[in-house]
């Protein structure tokens, strides 16, 4: 032990590892060596392990391979709790030098809703309902019929099914997961053919063909 002005050194040979600060902080490796630092659990060597020489910290293991990684020998996680129901949030922010929160993902215990944020802007919300935003926060202020995603712009908006130019889009409606109920109604765009295709009841009801030939029954 080496006593200083408002200081405490624990020193191990030419080592500083401890250090008490007079201003109430206790510093671990205070000079920078090229030092790692680890805490042990009673099944753990590495329930807590720093890497001097890459500045990551490893859970569960001794080589973290990014700043922070969590690691266990079965399931994995990490619980980020907020204070309250009433209006506190708990979130994870993705920032830069010049602004720390430039995407952010938040869950907001009042409301019970998830929301996703790009460029500082909400892009994306979930809630409790099992319902999906883009573009708002509200999915459910929408149609009963037709809020389970919704999609909403101030200017132009829509979506778009991207496949190969030999493939098949699809939009599928389906009312269980066999057979013909899988794809009970559909609109499918034949990319090979470009055939818009419409079917009912499981089967194809009316089709227009690339030159405009409107097609009824099956093609």
């Amino acid at each position: 032990l080496e006593f200083g002005t408002d200081t405490i050194d624990l020193r191990a040979g030419d080592l500083k590892g401890l250090t008490v600060l007079g201003t109430g902080e206790v510093v671990v490796n205070q000079e920078q060596a090229d030092v790692d630092f680890r805490v042990e659990s009673d099944s753990d060597a590495y329930a807590l392990f720093v890497k001097a020489s890459t500045s990551r910290v490893g859970i569960g293991t001794s080589s973290p391979e990014y700043e922070l990684e969590v690691k266990a020998s079965t399931d994995a996680s990490i619980n980020i709790r907020a204070g309250t129901s009433s209006g506190d949030f708990a979130g994870v922010y993705f920032g830069d030098t010049d602004y720390p929160a430039e995407g952010r993902i938040t869950y907001q215990n009042s409301d019970n809703k998830m929301r996703f944020w790009s460029d500082r802007q909400h892009v994306m919300t979930l809630d409790d309902n099992k319902r999906v935003g883009i573009g708002t926060e509200s999915p459910g202020d929408y149609s009963a019929y037709a809020d389970d995603l919704v999609v909403a712009g101030a200017g132009e908006t829509g979506i778009t099914i991207a496949s190969g130019n030999s493939s098949q889009s699809g939009l599928y409606f389906s009312d269980g997961t066999s057979g013909t109920e899988q794809y009970i109604g559909y609109l499918d765009y034949n990319h090979s053919s470009n055939a818009l295709i419409i079917g009912t009841g499981g089967a194809e009801k009316f089709r227009i063909t690339e030159q405009g030939t409107i097609g009824m029954g099956p093609g």
